[in-house]
């Protein structure tokens, strides 16, 4: 499990053993998992950082974790 999994878990708590399962057994899930935690990463490193020409960069990268996010939650409502 990715280290960042735990944030996706305190966002949907009610499906922690539905990510971990899918996590094992659903490879486009795991590729999406992976995904929106290596976003998950870069986007905390980002803000941590004060540099103004990171906010473009760091609002597209939120942009596209919430995509994938939605994604991840369509799969856990509809996974058997």
């Amino acid at each position: 499990m990715c280290k960042k999994t735990c944030n996706l878990i305190k966002e949907l708590p009610e499906f922690r053993l539905k990510i971990a399962e899918l996590e094992l057994t659903d490879k486009e899930f795991a590729k999406l998992l992976a995904d929106y935690c290596a976003l998950e990463q870069q986007i905390t490193a980002l803000e941590q950082n004060t540099v103004a020409d990171f906010e473009l960069h760091i609002k597209d990268l939120k942009t596209r974790c919430i995509t994938i996010k939605d994604r991840l939650y369509i799969r856990l409502k509809h996974a058997p």
